[in-house]
């Protein structure tokens, strides 16, 4: 499921010339947005919008947003059904607190016949099978001044028991106030120079109810909340439980004065890790005409707190390679293994199942760990199409992680045994970053003396400020944790992890703990790890592969 995260319309003058949403220029603003959302192959399932639609409480702009939004439904081919909205302030009259026009205009996207329940400042409807959008009024009685206000105790245990009576899986939560922040609060009193900033703009009694409706008691598995009001971005993920979502202004004048520039997220359910960015970049100095374009990038989530364990559906593929198993995942996997794109996951998994390479038995790879399957790498990536986009996806991976200032000549390619050899070779030609290649398996017989870890490569590896390990598969984890080990340099250089294949519902997170982060291509495929002493002895049960002495 992924979700098109916008925020803060603040629809002013629509038949104007000062703003992007206007009549005449919104579809020029959405194309190149729309076309990114395509070439970073995402199908949107839902479209999440967290309030301030129109601007200043001008009630006749609501029809033109509604043509705004549905104009970027159809674009993106969600049904008017799957997109939300809320209220901000500004969609409050102030001097009568009156949410009637506002209604009317919800009530064509909020679909009513998936409608649970509602109650004091809140909706809640279903939207999957097990899941549910809670739509929250964060406003309520402090509509003169447009702040947030109380809920009390009463109906936060009216929303809490309502939830929890429908068992929920997943529970995505909308409001304009942020419920909660761990970047955007640091700053932006500062920045803004406003001592009364977080009275404005957060929400303390949302947060409250934040916690309460991310406990297991209540939602089985996890709880993500979308918000605005700030003209920030922020993308947080809370001790493994909960996601926060905090969305910059959709729309722009000719006379705004922030360097913030126009933000959205998509936010996957199933990778929650990192989180899709598209801003729009203006093209010239003064924003004349407001002609631009959006880019997209990929970014990391800010981890918060203390990790505890999820639900295994959060790592769950909605695709031909959905898993029953009810393992729990380890929080410490979640956080440091990301999947890089979910249309390649997709076709390296059918691949996979086209040619049967997959081989179910007993393969040694670890003194402590037996790896239960075993993948072809040379018939997955013998399909040259197929390796082409590997190189592709690890290439701009790589380029997304090497900051600006740090030159490539600090940084170094590591090919783990044949195929990780044979990626980092190509991926070295085009990144132009110097790459080696080292036998981690170095008791096999294909292997020369000079492709053993040896002192020269541990010379040049402490010179580098980052180091990225390419591996083809990573099975028990026992290659990358050795070629840290062995190879490990200068104490301030971030080591990466590349790999086409890794289950990260597997427990190994040891093999993880000092490699920043683990990026894999695929993830869908099963590749069960059993300790070698829940098994049957060799003598009775042979390893089909071994590569121990």
């Amino acid at each position: 499921m992924n979700i098109l995260h916008i925020t803060d319309l603040h629809i002013d003058e629509p038949e104007g010339e000062k703003e992007a949403l206007r009549a005449a220029f919104f579809p020029e603003y959405f194309e190149s947005l729309i076309q990114k959302i395509r070439d970073d192959q995402i199908n949107v399932d839902f479209i999440f919008v967290t309030g301030d639609i129109v601007n200043y409480a001008k009630v006749e702009n609501y029809s033109h947003a509604f043509d705004v939004l549905n104009y970027l439904a159809e674009k993106l081919c969600v049904t008017i059904d799957n997109v939300f909205v809320i209220n901000g302030n500004h969609d409050v009259i102030r001097s009568t607190g009156s949410l009637a026009e506002f209604n009317t205009f919800a009530k064509r996207f909020n679909e009513s016949n998936n409608l649970l329940n509602k109650g004091n400042r809140f909706e809640l409807y279903k939207v999957a099978e097990n899941d549910a959008v809670l739509c929250l009024d964060s406003i309520g009685s402090s509509f003169n001044n447009g702040y947030s206000s109380p809920l009390g105790e009463i109906t936060k245990d009216n929303i809490v028991k309502t939830v929890r009576d429908h068992k929920l899986n997943n529970l995505f939560v909308l409001s304009h106030h942020p419920a909660a922040s761990y970047d955007t609060q640091n700053q932006a009193p500062f920045d803004e120079g406003d001592i009364s900033w977080n009275e404005k703009h957060m929400w303390p009694d949302g947060g409250s109810l934040y916690k309460r409706l991310s406990s297991k008691a209540t939602v089985n598995g996890m709880t993500f909340w979308f918000s605005g009001d700030v003209h920030r971005d922020e993308y947080s993920i809370i001790e493994g439980i909960r996601v926060l979502s905090v969305g910059s202004s959709l729309n722009v004048t000719t006379e705004t004065t922030s360097a913030i520039q126009p933000q959205v997220h998509i936010v996957s359910v199933n990778n929650i890790d990192t989180y899709h960015q598209y801003k729009y970049n203006f093209l010239g100095h003064n924003k004349t005409g407001l002609e631009g374009e959006w880019d997209s990038k990929q970014v990391d989530a800010l981890l918060v707190g203390k990790k505890h364990q999820i639900h295994p559906k959060q790592n769950k593929k909605i695709t031909n390679a959905e898993s029953n198993k009810t393992d729990t995942i380890s929080a410490l996997s979640i956080i440091r293994i990301n999947l890089i794109n979910e249309k390649l996951q997709e076709d390296i998994h059918n691949e996979i199942i086209k040619k049967n390479l997959y081989e179910f038995g007993r393969f040694d790879t670890s003194a402590k760990l037996t790896s239960l399957s075993w993948v072809s790498t040379q018939g997955l990536l013998g399909n040259y199409s197929l390796f082409s986009k590997v190189i592709k996806a690890f290439k701009g991976k790589i380029d997304e992680l090497i900051p600006q200032e740090i030159k490539r000549e600090h940084c170094l390619l590591v090919g783990v045994d044949l195929w990780g050899a044979i990626l980092s070779s190509r991926l070295g030609a085009a990144t132009n970053i110097r790459n080696c290649c080292i036998a981690v398996r170095s008791q096999r017989d294909s292997y020369d003396n000079v492709e053993r870890i040896n002192e020269t490569l541990k010379n040049i590896v402490k010179g580098k400020k980052i180091i990225f390990v390419i591996s083809d598969v990573i099975s028990t984890g026992s290659s990358i944790s050795t070629t840290y080990e062995k190879l490990k340099g200068a104490e301030n250089s971030n080591w990466y992890n590349l790999a086409v294949l890794c289950d990260p519902s597997q427990d190994r997170s040891s093999c993880f703990e000092n490699y920043t982060r683990t990026y894999y291509l695929c993830g869908s495929v099963k590749m069960p790890i059993v300790e070698k002493n829940k098994l049957p002895d060799l003598d009775m049960l042979g390893a089909n592969i071994s590569f121990l002495k």
